[in-house]
């Protein structure tokens, strides 16, 4: 998989692993560049990144869905996400079939901005740009409760943000996010960045409620 062509998600210790712990997320600046391989096309590249997914092993549909992470201690252009998709295409490809965006993070000047988010047919731009004093340096706590008409949007246990979906024709809410989701968390972008230079997003523990 890749990230428009620029990251490409692997299956190394460089980019996921676990230890004290934690799971650690890793994006990274390569020393040389490499054919990434990938079902839509493969590319060239010197970036590499990290997704760690429930796809086909856990999926749910509405509930309370949790996580405890720490975002990157750096000012490169980062992109770090925690975030749901369907596990089945039911109403078509993207932004189609939905998404949930429980917190997404980017550096530079906005490490203390985390974004929540929901996309779907006819709405892809709602954002809750909500303040998380030290998402970088320390770990919170990134939720959603997601209902059958409502999405509410948690840092620390404090309501961030809301939304309810209409969907634009020929869907009619709760769709389409009357289906099963799958958990993503994923570390990537490091634009502009040096050789060896990597970002890693640490995670504690990830959870879900009915």
């Amino acid at each position: 998989m890749s990230n428009a062509n620029n990251d490409c998600y692997v299956d190394s210790p460089d980019n996921v692993s676990v230890s004290g712990g934690y799971l650690h997320l890793s994006s990274r600046v390569e020393s040389a560049p490499f054919v990434c391989h990938r079902t839509y096309g493969d590319f060239t590249t010197t970036k590499t990144a990290a997704n760690v997914v429930s796809y086909g092993k856990f999926t749910q549909t509405y509930g309370r869905f949790e996580f405890r992470a720490k975002f990157p201690t750096a000012s490169l252009g980062y992109d770090s996400a925690l975030w749901m998709s369907p596990q089945v295409l039911t109403y078509g490809a993207w932004p189609n079939s939905g998404e949930i965006d429980v917190a997404e993070w980017f550096g530079n000047a906005y490490s203390d901005h985390v974004v929540a988010s929901a996309h779907y047919l006819g709405e892809t731009s709602n954002i809750g740009n909500c303040v998380v004093p030290g998402a970088a340096t320390g770990f919170h706590n990134y939720a959603v409760d997601w209902t059958a008409t409502t999405m509410y949007y948690y840092f620390d246990d404090q309501l961030c943000f809301q939304h309810s979906w209409n969907p634009a024709a020929p869907l009619l809410a709760p769709k389409p996010f009357d289906q099963a989701f799958y958990m993503t968390m994923t570390q990537t972008g490091v634009w502009n960045a040096p050789v060896g230079v990597s970002a890693t997003m640490d995670l504690d523990w990830v959870r879900a409620w009915k």
